[in-house]
């Protein structure tokens, strides 16, 4: 893909991310308190399959932090990116997650403070607490997805250059091919627990190596955006260009609606997700995108 110099932020999809935490939050609100008067038909319907908002917000980081690696390289380089990149990186996950941390331990669980602690709270601070069942989620359950986020900046680190510029059907074999088997071996090798039911099986499949198929979703959209291809195929339509919707289609209800044609599909089919969602997810940002410029 021939490179040009495109917009490194879309304030469109801050508001899909911001869209994916909020459908996290309602998802857990109708599981927890066993909501059973949400409606399961209609627009909020997505909501029921909220968890969905996780995933996608790994495609979005995807696109995000490729953006930031591909412009970094740009700067300063294939072997002098690293420093730059991943200072601001750290910048922005690294306070907010301590920060999370110590109200969480200080004002809702303070126990935590007299149990397994200095392993916790290392594993936390460091960004390895997803690697373990037992500290997976043990400070602030929903922080799990910081470790996997983490960690993807780290593998960015070494294959950043070869993403900005090989062959795009390669880095998606790998990296799809690779998420597949892991999760595939997952379903071999790991048994769900009498104590913990199915906890270990999600544990396993959500380690970095499963999520790769849905951050080169968003990594090969970051490369698409900057040629000019991608340029030609955002500004003139998508999945949610006139000849689906209709001329004049308000471009919140079209994005809105990608995501329900979605999540309808998943419910009728249970490994749907494996291979539609990140594909789903990036018309989703490839919309927001385009109907932004």
């Amino acid at each position: 893909m021939k490179q040009s110099t495109p917009p490194s932020y879309f304030e469109a999809v801050d508001v899909l991310r911001g869209f994916a935490a909020l459908s996290v939050v309602v998802y857990h609100v109708i599981e927890l308190f066993d909501w059973k008067s949400f409606p399961s038909a209609g627009p909020l319907l997505w909501f029921r399959a909220g968890w969905m908002g996780v995933d996608l917000f790994f495609v979005i980081s995807g696109f995000v932090i490729g953006l930031s690696a591909f412009a970094e390289i740009d700067k300063r380089g294939a072997w002098n990116f690293q420093g730059a990149f991943f200072s601001r990186r750290v910048a922005r996950i690294v306070p907010l997650h301590y920060l999370t941390m110590f109200v969480f331990v200080v004002f809702i669980s303070p126990e935590l403070l007299f149990t397994n602690f200095w392993t916790n709270f290392g594993s936390h601070l460091l960004f390895v607490h997803n690697l373990n069942v037992n500290l997976h989620g043990a400070i602030n359950g929903s922080n799990w997805s910081l470790a996997t986020e983490m960690q993807f900046y780290v593998l960015m680190l070494l294959v950043a250059p070869w993403i900005r510029t090989g062959r795009w059907w390669a880095i998606a074999a790998v990296f799809i091919g690779t998420a597949w088997a892991w999760r595939y071996g997952v379903t071999l090798f790991v048994q769900q627990s009498s104590q913990l039911g199915p906890f270990p099986v999600f544990v396993a499949a959500t380690q970095l190596p499963g999520m790769l198929d849905e951050f080169v979703a968003g990594l090969l959209l970051a490369r698409l955006v900057r040629s000019e291809l991608g340029k030609k195929l955002l500004g003139g339509g998508g999945i949610c260009s006139s000849r689906f919707l209709g001329a004049g289609s308000d471009r919140a209800v079209c994005d809105y609606g990608d995501l329900l044609a979605l999540c309808e599909f998943l419910e009728l089919s249970p490994d749907g997700d494996d291979v539609a969602f990140p594909l789903g997810a990036v018309f989703c940002i490839g919309s927001a995108i385009r109907d932004l410029n």
